[in-house]
């Protein structure tokens, strides 16, 4: 994560800039900063030699059944699909 990286500055907070009409370069500039703080920010992180990680155990069984699952309509799968630029910003 970038330095000083919060909740306000997030790509749902640049969406609905952008919804709003505003103009996109000065969307990013008012929602994530300067151009030039965020490449040398995102190189930085990218030259970095080790990277977070985390390591999710798998339980020692899995069951399909466990897992509900149902058929969904067209409507119903595009209206998820639309939901997920909010529900994971």
């Amino acid at each position: 994560m970038l330095p000083g990286w919060n909740k306000e500055r997030s790509s749902a907070n640049f969406y609905s800039a952008l919804l709003e009409g505003q103009e996109q370069k000065k969307a990013f500039q008012d929602v994530f900063g300067n151009f030039k703080d965020i490449e040398q920010g995102l190189l930085s992180y990218a030259r970095k030699f080790t990277f977070n990680s985390y390591v999710l155990q798998n339980p020692p069984q899995i069951n399909e059944k466990d897992f509900p699952s149902r058929l969904m309509s067209v409507g119903e799968t595009e209206a998820e699909l639309g939901n997920l630029p909010f529900v994971f910003p």
